[in-house]
């Protein structure tokens, strides 16, 4: 993504604009952002994968041959044929 030389091109701008006192407090509150963001993207993968699984159990426990909600003429098989 970045090269060293621009780390440190960036470093240098970020300790002149906010001094060498306020690093560490703005180091600290992007890494609890970061944190913060790690957890929110896992818990929304978390959630879509388990609404994947159940949309996918209802679809296998129909047994009929229209046990997807989705219109004939809009359902695919995985190749991307219509079914």
């Amino acid at each position: 993504m970045f090269s060293v030389s621009h780390m440190i091109v960036l470093f240098v701008v970020v300790l002149v604009v906010f001094g060498p006192h306020k690093l560490p407090e703005l180091a600290r509150g992007l890494g609890k952002l970061m944190a913060e963001f790690r957890k929110a993207s896992t818990d929304f993968k978390l959630a879509f994968e388990e609404e994947m699984r159940n949309v996918e159990r209802q679809g296998a426990g129909g047994g009929g041959a229209r046990s997807s909600r989705m219109p004939l003429r809009l359902r695919r098989n995985h190749r991307g044929e219509r079914v």
